[in-house]
Formats: C-alpha cells, structure tokens, sequence
C-alpha cells in the first residue's frame, strides 16, 4: 500500500502544483529594486503568480545585504515591503501568501557590525539566511555562524552546493549542522542552471541528509523556466519530493 501511496504522490507532483509538498519558498529575490533581482512591480507579481502555480502557497523573500552594494537595513526592507503589497490585492487567489521578508546577509566583516547592533531581519522564530563569500577566510565565516547561534538564532546557510572550493568536502557540512546550523538548496542547483559540479554537490548533500530547507532562489522570469524544466524532471523530482524539508514549518509565520 505505502508503494502505491508514493507512486501516486509522485505522479500527482510531476504535474500540477509540482512543488506543493515544499508549501513554502523560503530563499527569492522578488522584492523589487533592493538588490540583482526583480527591479519592478509588475515582474514581481509575475513572478509570486508563477510561483503560486508551482505550488508554492507562501513566499518569504530574501533581499540580499552587502553593505558595498546593496546596503539594506531592516528598515529600508520593510518599507519597500509595505509599499509593494499596498499595490497589490492580497486576496487574489493566483497569488500565494506573501510573508514578510528577511534579508540574505553576506558573511564578510560588515555583517559582523549587523550581528552586534542587533538589526538583523530574521524570521519571528529566528530564523536567519546567510551565505557564504569567497573573499572571505572560511574560518571567519564559520565564526560568524557560531556566534549567531551563541545569541540565539538559527542560521541558514543558503546555497552552500555552490561553493566550489568545499566541493568534496561534506564532513565540513556535517560538522557545521552537528553545531545548529541548517543548510538551505538551492532549487536551481539541482536544476543544472550553476553548472555539473555544482548539481552534483547538491546531489551529495542531499544523499547525506544535510539539508533541511529549500529555496527557489529565483531573480528574473527565466528561472521560472528552470524550475519548470525541474519540475519535468523525473528523476531530480524523485530526489526531494519525500525528502523531509523543514520549509512547511515557516507557513505559520
């Protein structure tokens, strides 16, 4: 009976609403004109339409914080916020609900400033997205995890498939969760749309059970296509569709 069951679901996911199992995207540059995402409106209700069809019924964006170039605060974020959802109708059912926002951060020597004034945009259970930067020394930014997790929060590590120098290196991975932090995939990796090496960091991750949450990442329509093409894709679908993600315990928020 469980065979059949699972044979059904899957079926069932392959087609429509192929990502409802997932029920929330936790990682999005949709908020518009705050970082390399979506720069207007239109394309980002666009894109919360597309990604209410995949089968997402909640949408946390996660603008990106890099003082040099994007220099968000928790202020500005909100505010950009408010003012895009005042210019949209909530209640449309193509849309799913949009959550408020957190912010990626960047775990360079800027952040460590962010982390001590307290001013960090994080879900209400203390959830917060980081992510790491190649210019900076690792130890460093394993530091900055460390001391998130010493003031109570509960870092994400988004995309950490994509970093190319501890590909092979999956221990580092566990030590880092064995410590409270959590890894977050990156849809799009396992797409392909980063390249071979990256999809198949991301196939070992997820062999060992290191992730427990998954984002779309998506920035512009054409990552719409990607996940789509995903979607169609039987044997990476089979890969995270009974997979135990932790995303539908964000819907509440």
């Amino acid at each position: 009976m469980s065979f059949l069951v699972n044979f059904f679901r899957k079926k069932v996911t392959s087609k429509a609403s192929p990502f409802d199992f997932l029920e929330v995207d936790i990682h999005n540059q949709i908020l518009p004109g705050l970082d390399d995402g979506s720069q207007d409106a239109s394309l980002s209700i666009s894109l919360l339409v597309e990604l209410k069809k995949l089968g997402f019924n909640s949408v946390i964006s996660s603008p990106k914080t890099i003082n040099q170039r994007f220099p968000n605060t928790p202020k500005s974020i909100l505010r950009s916020y408010s003012s895009f959802i005042s210019t949209i109708d909530l209640s449309n059912r193509l849309l799913p609900d949009y959550i408020p926002p957190v912010s990626l951060y960047t775990l360079d020597s800027d952040f460590s400033f962010i982390r001590k004034s307290g001013e960090l945009l994080a879900t209400t259970d203390n959830y917060v997205l980081v992510q790491f930067v190649d210019s900076v020394a690792l130890s460093f930014m394993e530091a900055e995890i460390v001391e998130l997790i010493y003031a109570g929060y509960k870092p994400i590590l988004i995309h950490p498939e994509r970093y190319i120098s501890l590909h092979g290196n999956s221990p580092y991975f566990e030590s880092l969760v064995s410590r409270g932090c959590h890894l977050g995939l990156s849809l799009l990796s396992l797409q392909g749309v980063y390249g071979n090496a990256v999809q198949k960091m991301a196939y070992k991750l997820l062999e060992n059970h290191l992730y427990a949450f998954a984002g779309t990442g998506i920035m512009h329509s054409g990552h719409i296509k990607d996940l789509k093409a995903l979607a169609d894709n039987t044997r990476l679908m089979n890969k995270i569709i009974d997979y135990p993600f932790l995303n539908n315990s964000l819907s509440k928020l």
